[in-house]
């Protein structure tokens, strides 16, 4: 990535986490730190298959499917991504 894109993407993604919400998801928490909120996938979407990807992809899949991606801070991503998991474990084996 470019310095110029670098210094666009780094403006650019507290501007979306604003506006989402500008806090975390879990109606538990509240944490608003947009340095400590992180975009978590709840839908699949064609760039969620393909791995690992920099911050410009992630920021252009967030703005085209804003409706596959909650607001979480780090504590509470990790709980949704191992609950995901879960599930999934759970729907495999057919017991949900």
């Amino acid at each position: 990535m470019t310095n110029r894109q670098n210094k666009w993407v780094k403006r650019a993604i507290p501007e979306m986490k604003r506006e989402m919400g500008g806090k975390c998801t879990n109606r538990n928490c509240g944490e608003h730190r947009l340095s400590y909120l992180e975009f978590a996938h709840v839908k699949s979407t064609p760039i969620s298959r393909t791995g690992p990807r920099d911050r410009k992809e992630k920021l252009a899949d967030v703005r085209a499917h804003p409706g596959a991606y909650r607001l979480y801070c780090e504590k509470h991503h990790d709980s949704s991504l191992k609950a995901r998991e879960h599930d999934q474990r759970m729907r495999r084996l057919g017991r949900r």
